[in-house]
């Protein structure tokens, strides 16, 4: 049985992992066995992150 339980990453490791994605330097498959992660988890993040990108240049207020 397994006790492990859901992991859970912190921002900064997410925005990592999304940056080596967009870096396109490796394969998803690459990059996903490096952080341990399933390919579709990594795109995922990666379309997030740019769905949500333009946030940060919005006015603040």
């Amino acid at each position: 049985m397994n006790t492990k339980g859901k992991r859970k990453f912190t921002p900064q490791f997410k925005l990592k992992v999304v940056l080596e994605v967009l870096k396109e330097k490796d394969t998803l498959a690459t990059i996903s066995k490096c952080y341990e992660l399933h390919p579709n988890q990594l795109t995922d993040c990666k379309k997030h992150f740019l769905e949500s990108a333009a946030s940060v240049f919005q006015p603040l207020g």
